[in-house]
């Protein structure tokens, strides 16, 4: 038998594609407050209006991911596409603004040029952060003579303890270095291929310190030991773009800003009143959701969908990067492993409940669920913003009866 033929033959009561569709069912109620930032289907960096549903792409294969949920976020550094302001600090180089296609498809993006001379060649800023909080910087780089970008964070004043990163802007390659220290207890590293030869790095730093004093730095250099030593020739260097720090322990979308810091409102979508009770059928039914989550372990749990019947169910990316799905009466279900990726399925009715991830899972009997659900999440528990899910959600079906253990585990391959 394939899997095909192990698939229910009646239709979904609701299934929203939002991959293919790439667009919200007029039953979904989305609110964001602000302006928010995606990559579109041709690989440029995208602006969405407030209140407007972001459908976000794979921005080197151009293949639609889905609705992308997000958390709220803070771009903590102004002028953000231009390094050529006095807010950044050059060391050993000087900066041509607006030279060459940014990332977002207009002429935006600044020639960090190395001088005729023996330095290191970079654009900095001194900051105040949180005592021994978490900070993640990004960047957008591409080559311009030279091949590598270096980010760097950490603590400001001696001892320095800071965490660096350089990537090689030709294939993505990243080493760490130069700086390193004893005193970091928290490195991440994630990185991102756009189009026309441009690289997103980011890089993720707690230090053991009760400092406030923040040191972020973009650097080019022409291998990938980035130092004091390096020598310029006054025309060779890196193009860069977007710049964005962020008081949190993963990247999000950028967050564009000029002369004062930009906040990125969360994205909430929900389904309540009629718009979930013509579909749902109180009692019995099944849950089918596929979701993929934020590159990097995650400081918190991300949830991508919930019901207001006391979590009937929910299933998350927990903070260990497992996939689970929770119901209190007959609680948690997981992965072993971490994924970046998942499709998720549930199903109940009086007799008990069924449960499967990525075509692997479980069935409980007996379990007496009590089925109040009325309102749908998605991709938040309640409002709160600690879960919000920071992924996409590709795909949401649900069907009014309960699944067998074969189908729902079918379904979810």
């Amino acid at each position: 038998m394939t899997i095909k033929q192990l698939y229910p033959t009646q239709r979904p009561a609701l299934d929203l594609n939002f991959a293919r569709q790439k667009r919200l069912d007029p039953r979904v109620t989305f609110t964001r407050g602000s302006t928010a930032t995606y990559v579109g289907s041709d690989g440029l960096i995208k602006t969405a209006a407030s209140g407007e549903a972001r459908f976000d792409h794979d921005p080197e294969t151009g293949e639609s991911l889905g609705l992308l949920v997000e958390e709220s976020r803070t771009n903590l550094l102004i002028h953000s596409e231009e390094f050529d302001n006095a807010a950044w600090i050059k060391l050993g180089t000087t900066v041509s603004a607006n030279t060459t296609t940014a990332p977002n498809g207009t002429a935006t993006a600044d020639k960090l040029v190395s001088n005729n001379a023996t330095n290191r060649f970079c654009a900095y800023r001194y900051l105040t952060m949180t005592a021994n909080s978490v900070q993640t910087l990004s960047c957008y780089g591409k080559s311009a003579g030279w091949n590598f970008m270096t980010l760097v964070v950490g603590k400001q004043g001696s001892p320095y303890t800071r965490d660096s990163y350089t990537i090689n802007l030709n294939d993505g390659t990243v080493n760490k270095g130069p700086w390193t220290s004893n005193s970091v207890l928290f490195t991440a590293v994630t990185k991102e291929k756009l189009a026309n030869g441009w690289w997103k790095l980011s890089v993720s730093v707690k230090v053991d310190t009760s400092s406030t004093d923040l040191h972020v730095e973009i650097g080019a250099s022409p291998t990938n030991q980035y130092n004091n030593g390096m020598t310029g020739d006054g025309t060779s260097g890196i193009y860069i773009w977007g710049a964005q720090l962020e008081a949190a322990s993963f990247p999000t979308s950028y967050i564009p800003t000029t002369t004062v810091t930009v906040t990125r409102s969360a994205d909430v979508a929900s389904m309540t009143g009629t718009n979930f009770s013509s579909w749902y059928n109180q009692g019995e039914g099944s849950l089918v959701v596929s979701a993929d989550r934020v590159d990097g372990l995650p400081s918190l749990q991300f949830t991508v969908l919930t019901t207001n019947g006391y979590r009937n169910p929910e299933f998350t990316f927990r903070s260990d990067g497992r996939a689970s799905i929770y119901n209190p009466t007959v609680g948690s279900y997981l992965t072993s492993a971490a994924l970046q990726k998942a499709t998720f399925g549930w199903s109940f009715d009086g007799t008990g409940a069924s449960r499967a991830i990525n075509g692997v899972g479980n069935s409980v009997a007996n379990t007496g669920i009590n089925d109040t659900n009325t309102t749908l999440s998605i991709g938040n528990y309640g409002g709160s913003n600690n879960y919000r899910h920071n992924g996409h959600i590709s795909r949401l079906t649900y069907y009014p009866t309960r699944l067998s253990d074969t189908q729902l585990q079918a379904l979810t391959l």
